[in-house]
C-alpha cells in the first residue's frame, strides 16, 4: 500500500435541553476513491464508506442518565450496524460532576461488547470487552479484544469548555 489523500465530510445535528441530548449525523469517507496500491491498478481503488448515527441522553430528576446509540455503515458490499444502551448514576459529592456508567452493544450478527465507565468532570475512562457471536468463525478459538478508552470532551481552543447541561 502506499499513502494517499482522502477526502471526507459529514453533518451532524445536536440538540440539547436541560436533561434530554440529542444528536443525528451522516458522513462519507473517500469520496474522491484514492488509489491504494502500487502498481497503478484502476480496479484497486478505495471504496467510499458511508456512515450514519445517532445518539440520544435523558438525565432523570434522580441522577440516573440513560444513554441510547445506533450507527450504521456501509462499504462496498459491507454493512454493519451497531446499537446499544447504558445508565449511568451522578454520584458527585461536589460541585464536580462524577458519573458511574454500564451497557452493552451489538454490532448485528458479529459481536457483543459490554462497557463500564466513569466519568469525572471533563475526562471519562471506560472499559469494553468484545466477545465475538459470529457464526463465521468455526474454530476452537474465537477472537476477542478488550479496550480501554480514555476521553477528554468539550476541550476549546481558547482552553475553556462547554458547559455540559447537567452540571
Amino acid at each position: 500500500m502506499r499513502s494517499f489523500f482522502s477526502v471526507s465530510g459529514g453533518v451532524q445535528y445536536t440538540y440539547m435541553s436541560d436533561r434530554f441530548s440529542m444528536d443525528l449525523g451522516v458522513a462519507a469517507f473517500h469520496l474522491n476513491r484514492p488509489q491504494q496500491s502500487l502498481m497503478n491498478d484502476p480496479a484497486q481503488l478505495l471504496p467510499v464508506r458511508y456512515f450514519a448515527h445517532s445518539s440520544f441522553d435523558y438525565q432523570t430528576e434522580s441522577d440516573w442518565i440513560v444513554n441510547m446509540n445506533l450507527a450504521y455503515q456501509v462499504q462496498s458490499n459491507t454493512r454493519n450496524l451497531a446499537a446499544g444502551a447504558s445508565i449511568g448514576r451522578n454520584i458527585s459529592l461536589t460541585e464536580i460532576p462524577m458519573i458511574v456508567n454500564a451497557g452493552a452493544w451489538y454490532r448485528y450478527a458479529d459481536a457483543l461488547y459490554p462497557f463500564i465507565g466513569l466519568q469525572w468532570d471533563r475526562v471519562q475512562i471506560g472499559l469494553s470487552y468484545d466477545i465475538n457471536v459470529s457464526k463465521q468463525i468455526n474454530g476452537p478459538v474465537h477472537p476477542r479484544s478488550m479496550e480501554v478508552s480514555l476521553i477528554i470532551k468539550d476541550i476549546l481552543p481558547d482552553g475553556g469548555y462547554i458547559q455540559c447541561p447537567w452540571k
